[in-house]
């Protein structure tokens, strides 16, 4: 659910193409010793891990920020990567009423990419069915694995339904988002059903 750059589709294959076929290249990778390439491995693995920790900082710093200019009751807060670059991350603060999202390019500079422009994603549910559902063994379960969970009301066969997906996993189009879970109510408000949002009636 991320778009790439077309720098980055370009870029990518390009890179790949280069490690697997220039050692290639008058067989001088025969001739490298066994040893040599475990070591440039370890070497490569190593700098790769130091760089994401630090771009992973210098991220997790912007959406501190962010909380902090906004005075938001923070529950919890994070920065996720969006792979295959680096740079790019998705900041997210979930607050009691909702959870606030914003991607970031570290490359950027300036205002703009010291504190991303973040976009607030409210919970719209009405309290007597958020707390039906929360006594829900399997939502219990679902809400122990989300870490930046939102509770969308609508009707699903006329009835009312409850959705609750986590932003860590991104929409494609006009389907739920992966790992959405749903609970549809009667009209008295009591739940009775419980799934996957793809399987609810």
């Amino acid at each position: 659910g991320f778009p790439f750059s077309k720098w980055t589709v370009r870029a990518v294959p390009l890179v790949l193409l280069a490690f697997f076929f220039l050692p290639m290249w008058g067989a001088w990778g025969f001739r490298v010793p066994r040893l040599s390439w475990c070591r440039a491995g370890v070497y490569a693995l190593v700098a790769y891990l130091g760089l994401t920790a630090v771009a992973h900082h210098v991220a997790l710093k912007r959406v501190q920020d962010f909380a902090a200019r906004r005075n938001l009751r923070v529950e919890r807060l994070g920065a996720l990567p969006l792979p295959p670059s680096v740079a790019h991350w998705d900041g997210l603060v979930r607050t009691p009423g909702g959870t606030w999202e914003g991607r970031m390019d570290l490359w950027s500079h300036g205002p703009a990419g010291d504190v991303p422009p973040f976009q607030f994603v409210r919970d719209n549910a009405p309290a007597r069915y958020l707390e039906t559902a929360e006594q829900l063994p399997k939502v219990k379960t679902y809400l122990w694995f989300a870490r930046f969970p939102v509770f969308r009301f609508g009707e699903r066969s006329g009835l009312p339904a409850l959705e609750i997906s986590d932003l860590r996993f991104f929409a494609r189009g006009n389907r739920p988002a992966p790992f959405t879970f749903a609970v549809t109510f009667d009209a008295r408000g009591r739940a009775i059903w419980e799934g996957w949002a793809r399987a609810a009636p």
